[in-house]
């Protein structure tokens, strides 16, 4: 696993920061958030299926650009709402093609909060924002939702290098 901090440039990242946390960005509603936990949150899904699936799509062109992929698979932004005590979704990989295949996952910190990413193996991550880390597609991980800030936000890329 490897993690970058303020991966994007400050100006980058705010632009990108502001515009998933204003007000009239469009957040659609999941109710499980890993393999029928219960947990639900907000989507945006940017690319799937081959395709950007949104007119929101230039706002992660520099993200995209920085990580420099050969092929994409999928982007969603996640939103978690503070429920006011942590929850944890159920183990998961990002698995959108076969298991046999060899890809990435990155997931990029929107913001700062005291969610974290756990991987089954024990490490821990916590959301710091402008932070990437990136890990292969068959690690398994969860999320610990945040209780200290009314949202937390991350990126997930899945992608091929």
């Amino acid at each position: 696993m490897k993690v970058y901090d303020n991966f994007l440039p400050s100006k980058e990242h705010i632009s990108l920061k502001t515009e998933l946390e204003h007000s009239m960005f469009p957040w659609y509603y999941i109710p499980n958030q890993a393999n029928d936990d219960g947990h639900f949150y907000l989507c945006h899904v940017f690319y799937f299926d081959y395709q950007y699936k949104t007119h929101y799509a230039d706002v992660l062109k520099n993200l995209i650009y920085k990580i420099n992929p050969t092929g994409l698979i999928n982007i969603r932004a996640n939103c978690l709402l503070n429920r006011f005590k942590q929850l944890e979704s159920n183990w998961h990989i990002d698995n959108y093609h076969s298991k046999d295949m060899n890809y990435k996952t990155a997931i990029y910190y929107v913001n700062t909060n005291n969610g974290i990413t756990e991987f089954k193996t024990g490490e821990k991550i916590e959301s710091v924002e402008n932070q990437l880390i990136v890990f292969d597609c068959k690690k398994e991980h969860r999320a610990l939702s945040q209780t200290d800030v009314d949202r937390r936000i991350v990126i997930n890329i899945n992608y091929f290098e």
